[in-house]
């Protein structure tokens, strides 16, 4: 099934590049065509650009954000990742280094599940930004500034918030920031979106909405500097009486899993279950 595989490893890390390297050699011994993120600088395979790596399958080394930025940058529609955990958490990876090489095979022979992870499609005053897998934040950048903006739903529910920010996240986001800015763990099953106001002025609580739906974040008082941060990877500065809209992308990000428990062992990993 898979002839061609792209290999993407974070690069602050020697083992991760080590094991790239190890991984390439594996593939090329059984016919495969490697082809490796242009920055890694490896000598087996093909170098390519991120934005240009046309894969059957991505093999991710590394952490979290390796894999959002990662999925931030791959063509669409998405190729399937497999991620191997050499990051601090890795919420998102299933497979430990030492069994790199075992499970590869293991997806070479089709004995493998696959995950598919809603995403956000966003925009700024009709500017597309890059689609989000974890979360979408508006912030300020001045610190003890309070930001005021306006949420809308579908047009309706307009309410105005003072706050330090908002968080729109996806299921698979919501056990990171929104998580921890006292939002609620949603199963990544649900078609859901989670609305997470920062620290607000009032009693304000996270709100879930169905996937369907269009969310209009306007940021209201002017000499207040905000950006808009997507998977904390991607930023942009909003101006007030800008909006930010979101709704659902019509892409997924696709993940490999071995095992069916991985949702369950990735809540436990977070204390969750």
């Amino acid at each position: 099934m898979f002839k061609t595989v792209g290999i993407v490893a974070r690069l602050d890390k020697k083992d991760a590049v080590q094991l790239a390297n190890k991984i390439a050699s594996h593939l090329l011994s059984k016919g495969l065509t490697v082809l490796f993120d242009s920055e890694l600088g490896l000598l087996k395979g093909k170098a390519v650009a991120l934005n240009n790596m046309l894969a059957d399958l991505l093999v991710v080394i590394g952490g979290d954000g390796t894999i959002l930025r990662t999925c931030m940058s791959i063509p669409k529609p998405e190729t399937p990742i497999l991620g191997i955990n050499m990051g601090t958490k890795g919420f998102l990876t299933e497979v430990k280094p030492e069994d790199a090489l075992k499970t590869i095979d293991k997806c070479l022979a089709g004995k493998y599940l696959t995950e598919e992870c809603a995403k956000l499609s966003l925009h700024v005053n009709g500017d597309k930004l890059p689609d989000s897998l974890n979360e979408v934040v508006m912030a300020s950048t001045q610190p003890l500034k309070m930001l005021y903006f306006k949420v809308s739903i579908d047009g309706f529910s307009q309410v105005e918030y003072g706050a330090d920010g908002i968080i729109v996240s996806t299921p698979v986001g919501s056990t990171a920031y929104s998580y921890a800015a006292g939002g609620p763990a949603v199963d990544s099953r649900v078609d859901a979106f989670i609305l997470t106001p920062l620290n607000p002025l009032t009693l304000t609580r996270p709100m879930v909405i169905p996937s369907t739906s269009t969310v209009r974040i306007e940021l209201l008082k002017p000499n207040v500097k905000a950006a808009i941060i997507v998977d904390g990877v991607y930023q942009r500065e909003i101006t007030p009486n800008q909006s930010l809209r979101v709704k659902k992308s019509s892409y997924n990000s696709v993940f490999i899993r071995i095992r069916e428990d991985f949702f369950q062992n990735r809540l436990k990993g977070r204390g969750l279950l």
